[in-house]
């Protein structure tokens, strides 16, 4: 098997688990194990210029929205073995990811976010509507 064929087997056993997460047939904790087993199969992580890419083991994306008034809230708290995931499968859509008509390097993203200290974004109306996100 050549690497682009290994490359895109690895791809479709990421796409796989994702998509038992979204289908709630696994936890996201069982889809972060999931994620690292496969990535340890593909051998050991590439150095980059900061920290390693697997900075992330055993952190969380951590997403909390209070709407006053309202019972509705959100506590979301997403392991970032599942967002490194996402970034990585994001390689492989044709043209890339773009936000606003601006392509979006997901890489390049995840490392930013390694050096991230505090909430990523914090906003607090006068209403009483509140998001915070955060890595924990």
């Amino acid at each position: 098997m050549c690497k682009q064929e290994r490359k895109e087997e690895q791809a479709s056993e990421r796409m796989r688990i994702l998509r038992m997460l979204q289908e709630g047939k696994i936890t996201p904790e069982e889809a972060a194990k999931l994620l690292e087993a496969l990535g340890k199969t593909a051998g050991a992580p590439q150095e980059s210029a900061g920290r390693s890419p697997a900075w992330w083991r055993g952190k969380h994306l951590r997403i909390h929205v209070e709407e006053k008034g309202s019972k509705g809230k959100v506590d979301l708290k997403v392991p970032m073995a599942v967002v490194a995931a996402g970034g990585k499968l994001g390689s492989l859509i044709p043209g890339g990811i773009k936000v606003g008509g601006q392509k979006i390097n997901l890489s390049e993203l995840l490392d930013g976010l390694s050096e991230a200290e505090g909430d990523l974004v914090s906003v607090d109306e006068e209403e009483g509507d509140k998001v915070r996100i955060w890595i924990e």
